[in-house]
């Protein structure tokens, strides 16, 4: 039994931040050599803009929870199970990003590995409990018979596409809401469809939402403070992973009975030789 879990999750929160800290003065250190990379969204992206991007998600999930109110509510073992997965996840990020630096660089070679789309969906559930529960939106996972398992990078799949397309979500959609998910296989090819009721998007931000020099940033329903990042990275991550991505909208405002936005992710299904 941990005595003091409250100083027990800031050591923890505190080893993140400076595990941060120390890759963004490496991201620096490879900057100030000149070493031209173009990683995910053209020949000039921030590796740091990514990393800070994807880490904001599973260190929001510790810092929603750091509060003895939700120790008390959840009960110590439960508390412990989303402070572990959500570090864990943050770890991964960092080292996703190390192995796509390293792939861009030459020094290593991409391999997409088998991934159980089951398990991720889990990982989700935890990772947003809380953002689901404070604003009270429901997250509906189809269930499919059987196991489902993809060609992909688990962190970039998880952290990058997934993560961020529920995060946009859950910041576009009012109380009561829910976020649907629904995955089928098709002649080798899998396809998740992530579908909200949210507020959606006018045609003028959902034309220019891959343009890196246009700005798309809004607040959410919550008065969330958006970047304009989040789509773009996981366009180009879909296709690092060797996938495709598409997005339609409807805004509020046009369509008032039949809103929102959906997503659909096209992956490689593995395939047993």
């Amino acid at each position: 039994e941990i005595k003091d879990p409250i100083n027990y999750f800031l050591s923890i929160f505190l080893a993140i931040v400076t595990t941060s800290l120390v890759f963004y003065f490496f991201l620096k250190m490879i900057h100030d050599m000149n070493v031209k990379r173009e990683y995910l969204v053209g020949e000039n992206n921030n590796l740091l803009a990514v990393l800070i991007h994807d880490l904001s998600n599973p260190i929001g999930l510790i810092s929603s929870i750091a509060s003895k109110e939700y120790l008390d509510e959840m009960g110590e073992k439960h508390f412990f199970d989303i402070l572990h997965e959500a570090t864990t996840i943050s770890l991964d990020i960092i080292d996703s990003v190390r192995r796509m630096e390293a792939i861009k660089a030459g020094k290593a070679i991409k391999n997409l590995d088998k991934i159980n789309i089951g398990h991720l969906y889990s990982k989700l559930e935890v990772l947003f409990e809380s953002k689901l529960k404070d604003k009270e939106i429901r997250l509906g996972i189809q269930d499919f018979s059987g196991p489902i398992y993809v060609l992909a990078d688990q962190s970039i799949l998880l952290s990058n596409i997934l993560s961020n397309i529920i995060s946009n979500a859950i910041k576009f959609s009012h109380s009561g809401g829910t976020i649907f998910m629904e995955t089928k296989k098709e002649n080798g090819k899998v396809k998740i469809t992530i579908k909200d009721q949210g507020i959606g998007m006018p045609k003028k931000i959902l034309d220019n939402l891959f343009k890196s020099d246009v700005p798309t940033t809004r607040t959410g329903t919550a008065d969330e403070m958006g970047t304009g990042f989040g789509m773009q990275l996981v366009k180009s991550s879909v296709e690092f992973i060797e996938g495709k991505f598409y997005i339609d909208s409807k805004d509020i405002k046009e369509f008032a009975n039949d809103h929102g936005t959906e997503c659909m992710i096209i992956l490689n299904e593995y395939l047993e030789k």
